[in-house]
């Protein structure tokens, strides 16, 4: 198939150049110093203290250690399967390249003469933002795996009202539970930092959820939490894509919500994998 880098730019640049929508992020920062106060006064109240434990007889001390040895078998079955299942992926050289299979469960050496099968998968996206009453913006991402099972998981948003802007910058890894074509999940864990209206550090962690079922169809999804000092966000989104050659066009549904206030809209972009 022919690469078509001219599309991928010119859509790109249109979400950028995407012009603002009327909104005051000034009601999120409200809303975010808020939930930090309630949060501030209720480590400020004197806790109850602890009931009194009683001291363990040796019947239910030697129940504990038989129920810390059979998790501790249960959780070395499921790693060697993990591990092993892990270890044994192997990717095309991008969705769909040569067929519906994106996913082998072969050494690239194996293939010899056919799909060039490789241990590592990249993709760099850039989308825009529509986050209703609190303005648009664009966000770059870059995800992928540098061996089968472990990989960077790095992000920017940016909005902006016309007025304040926000930004949120996430980087970390992530970490493969499982991967097919069906569906793949990941756990990711990320430093994160928001800065503009609001300027917070803190870490996310949360799951992500890729599916190639069939061409050119896509489907992901993310489900996370933001946690900074005194707030947090809770993350969810959830993206349909259309693979042409290397690239993915897609659309979804993006939400970002404190306890009383947060970010919400549809988004489009495209993506390039390598």
């Amino acid at each position: 198939m022919s690469r078509r880098p001219d599309l991928l730019w010119i859509l790109l640049l249109c979400f950028v150049l995407t012009p603002p929508a009327h909104a005051d992020l000034g009601d999120l920062k409200k809303g975010v110093e808020h939930e930090e106060k309630e949060t501030k006064d209720k480590k400020a109240e004197t806790p109850a203290p602890p009931p009194e434990e009683k001291p363990k007889t040796e019947a239910e001390l030697a129940q504990e250690r038989e129920q810390n040895q059979f998790w501790a078998m249960i959780l070395g079955i499921l790693g060697q399967a993990w591990f092993n299942h892990n270890l044994s992926v192997s990717y095309d050289d991008f969705p769909y390249a040569h067929g519906p299979q994106f996913l082998s469960y072969r050494t690239p050496l194996s293939d010899q003469g056919e799909a060039p099968w490789k241990f590592y998968r990249f993709d760099v996206s850039a989308e825009d933002w529509y986050a209703g009453s609190m303005g648009n913006g664009f966000r770059v991402a870059l995800r992928g795996k540098v061996i089968p099972f472990l990989g960077p998981e790095l992000e920017t948003t940016h909005l902006w009202d016309g007025q304040n802007t926000l930004g949120n910058t996430l980087l970390g890894a992530n970490l493969s539970l499982f991967q097919t074509d069906l569906l793949s999940v990941d756990t990711y864990v990320q430093a994160a930092w928001l800065s503009g209206v609001l300027e917070r550090s803190g870490a996310a962690v949360g799951l992500s959820f890729q599916s190639y079922p069939f061409p050119p169809l896509s489907v992901s999804a993310r489900l996370g939490i933001q946690a900074y000092e005194n707030f947090s966000f809770g993350e969810a989104a959830l993206q349909l894509g259309y693979v042409v050659d290397r690239y993915e066009f897609y659309a979804g549904w993006r939400s970002l919500e404190a306890q009383y206030v947060g970010l919400s809209g549809p988004f489009a972009g495209a993506k390039a994998h390598f």
